[in-house]
């Protein structure tokens, strides 16, 4: 149970980091957002490293294969997708959103590579506390896009109201154009 009340705080960091960002613009609450990974990448390992030993290896090899492929997807897509320079460094007011790649397929890609990533975790190590995380960190996640999405993003970038209009939110429009 404290691993997942861990997981879940993270969460808390991620919002608190952004509303640094946002408003009050600190500089010791920068590093926040990684502190948070660190915190949920605690939790999920020490949720699934004490049933390692008991899994059958085909399910780690296939399932967990699965779930590594999800996590490098959630990886690139939160840091390597978005062309740092061109979305956060603006010359003259508020950045642009990332319209590319992931980003022109739907606004969340990096949430349906977390659900995945947990999902088939589970799978790899099926237990009534993975599948809780699974459940709880993809809602506290979803609740936390939600919030990017309304309340964060209009107020950052400065097309992001057009963005929202084009764009899918959360399910990939595979359609260009």
């Amino acid at each position: 149970m404290r691993e997942l009340c861990f997981g879940l705080s993270a969460f808390c960091l991620f919002v608190l980091g952004d509303l640094n960002a946002l408003l009050w613009k600190t500089k010791m609450l920068r590093p926040l957002f990684f502190f948070g990974c660190g915190l949920l990448a605690w939790a999920t390992a020490a949720i699934s490293m004490p049933l390692l030993p008991s899994a059958p290896a085909w399910r780690l090899a296939l399932f967990g294969g699965i779930a590594a492929c999800f996590f490098i997807l959630l990886i690139y897509s939160l840091f390597f997708a978005i062309p740092f320079k061109e979305t956060y460094i603006s010359p003259a007011g508020l950045p642009k959103v990332c319209r590319t790649g992931m980003y022109g397929l739907c606004r969340h890609p990096g949430l349906l590579w977390f659900a995945g990533m947990y999902l088939f975790l589970y799978l790899a190590l099926p237990s009534e506390q993975l599948l809780l995380a699974y459940l709880l960190f993809t809602g506290a996640n979803y609740a936390y896009v939600v919030w990017q999405d309304l309340c964060l993003f209009p107020r950052v970038f400065a097309d992001y109201g057009d963005y929202k209009l084009s764009v899918p939110f959360l399910i990939p429009n595979f359609r260009r154009g």
